[in-house]
């Protein structure tokens, strides 16, 4: 019953012990030697080395290396860790084919390696079954010596009532059943009495009737406690296999839950991980997205950007009124020769950031620069907003923007830039031409006289034609220039800005 116990026992302990379930995750080997999974290990580590200097190429020579032997040695688990190494090295190296394609694989190695490990709790469970078995053959073994005793107990009384047997005969038949009683309670270890009177000298053998009767007495009280004992086994060897039924119906309804839990914790993470890749590529998705869009606003206007999206193309457009401002640099050519390349483009490209900003407080929308020109418009592409107003408070915010600029470099003795800026109202055409690197232009005659405007402007003055005039000869300021000859435009009536109204 202790044996019986004690397997129970240290069957459970087998079972919930934490290195156990360890033991599970590692899987099984079927013809892997120390020196191969010695190996594999080695090449692993070393992959981890390239791996963290970021040689990627090295790093995955190396883990395919280990790859072949695992799949030469039919190592579970070897081939588990490299697929695994593979996907991130894969991954890191940028590399998302190949990455997913050794993820599926390690996921296939790790639900073999579950059914490994299933296939190794049934051999033990069926050791578990033998060895109850050996246990019942111990205790059948038991019952029958038992009963081999109560015989020899049931002769010595028939050899008291039986007359016929001479003294000699009786003798040599007493010294017999002590000598198979001896036997038994040697087994027994039970009676220490008993086993000194049949170790005794030959003198002994000869006993009076009175010590007969005392053997048999005594005879007679082993068989009763022997049946105490018995019965008493027979309740406690219920009481067992009630408690080992229990047991292995509870053990039975654990690991099943277990296995259950298990399996729908392993789906969970798995849909989880799956989900957290399609959210984490989505994301990837909608930053690219973003950057593209913004690059794109940066090139284009909005609206034209979302036509241009949604059509693959942008039609060209006629505005009946728009209000055109272009500038350039005085001297520019002859100024640019007195400083290096490189900061003749720092310098150009601080002024013109400075313009942008302006445009956008100003709600207009920049062209191009040419060389060091600057063109931009109000009022397209979409003509409700078109106010010749923001050009002309565009145009004084860059005024005072230069002027600023001029007195700082003459302080630190830099030659510099004075600019000149000319603005006109009219007509022009607005689109997209062009397969590649293509921008959004204007085209007309406004164009080209808002250019005149500026040519035909003194430094550091803001010159405007006579439709711009019209627009805005209430809120401003003048001087009348009279008609000024302009190329190939004939004599046109222009303006200089002297200062805004405020409004």
């Amino acid at each position: 019953m202790k044996v019986l116990k004690i397997c129970l026992f240290l069957g459970c302990l087998l079972l919930w012990h934490p290195n156990n379930a360890n033991a599970k995750v590692l899987g099984n080997v079927t013809t892997l030697s120390v020196e191969d999974s010695a190996k594999i290990n080695k090449l692993l580590t070393e992959a981890k080395a390239f791996e963290e200097k970021r040689d990627y190429q090295k790093a995955v020579e190396t883990v395919l290396t280990a790859v072949s032997l695992a799949e030469k040695s039919n190592y579970e688990y070897g081939k588990y860790k490299s697929y695994k190494a593979l996907e991130i090295l894969y991954r890191d190296a940028g590399k998302p084919m190949l990455s997913a394609k050794y993820k599926l694989k390690a996921i296939k190695s790790q639900s073999k390696l579950e059914e490994i490990n299933y296939e190794r709790d049934e051999k033990e469970r069926l050791e578990k079954i033998e060895k109850e078995r050996v246990i019942k053959e111990q205790q059948n073994q038991l019952e029958k010596e038992q009963q081999e005793l109560k015989k020899r107990m049931d002769e010595i009384e028939n050899l008291e009532n039986d007359k016929t047997l001479s003294k000699s005969e009786l003798e040599r038949r007493k010294l017999e059943i002590a000598r198979k009683q001896l036997e038994i309670e040697n087994k027994k270890q039970t009676i220490n009495l008993q086993a000194q009177t049949i170790n005794s000298t030959s003198s002994q053998l000869s006993m009076t009737l009175q010590e007969l009767e005392t053997q048999k007495l005594q005879a007679k009280v082993y068989e009763d406690s022997l049946q105490i004992t018995r019965n008493n086994e027979e309740l406690a060897n219920n009481e067992v296999e009630k408690q080992r039924l229990i047991s292995y119906l509870l053990i039975l309804g654990i690991s099943g839950f277990i296995v259950l839990a298990a399996f729908f914790y392993r789906m969970y993470t798995v849909k989880k991980n799956i989900q957290d890749l399609l959210m984490q590529k989505n994301g990837e998705i909608e930053v690219e997205k973003k950057r593209s869009d913004d690059l794109l606003l940066n090139i284009l206007p909005s609206e034209v950007a979302d036509e241009l999206k949604k059509t693959g193309k942008y039609e060209s457009r006629y505005f009946d009124k728009v209000t055109v401002m272009f500038t350039d640099f005085k001297d520019f050519t002859k100024i640019s020769e007195q400083v290096t390349p490189k900061k003749l483009v720092e310098d150009i490209d601080f002024i013109f950031r400075a313009f942008d900003d302006i445009m956008e407080r100003n709600e207009l929308e920049k062209i191009k620069t040419i060389g060091d020109a600057y063109l931009c418009v109000s009022g397209l592409p979409d003509t409700a907003t078109h106010n010749p107003m923001n050009v002309l408070k565009a145009a004084s915010e860059i005024q005072d923007f230069i002027k600023d600029l001029i007195e700082e470099k003459r302080k630190e003795n830099q030659p510099f830039f004075d600019i000149r800026i000319g603005i006109h109202t009219g007509p022009l055409v607005a689109g997209i031409v062009g397969a590649k690197k293509f921008a959004f232009d204007i085209w007309g005659d406004t164009v080209n006289t808002a250019a005149r405007m500026e040519q035909n402007c003194e430094p550091g003055k803001i010159n405007l034609s006579g439709s711009t005039f019209k627009e805005v000869l209430t809120k401003v300021e003048y001087t009348y220039r009279g008609k000024v000859e302009a190329k190939n435009k004939g004599e046109i009536d222009m303006y200089y800005l002297n200062r805004i109204f405020e409004l």
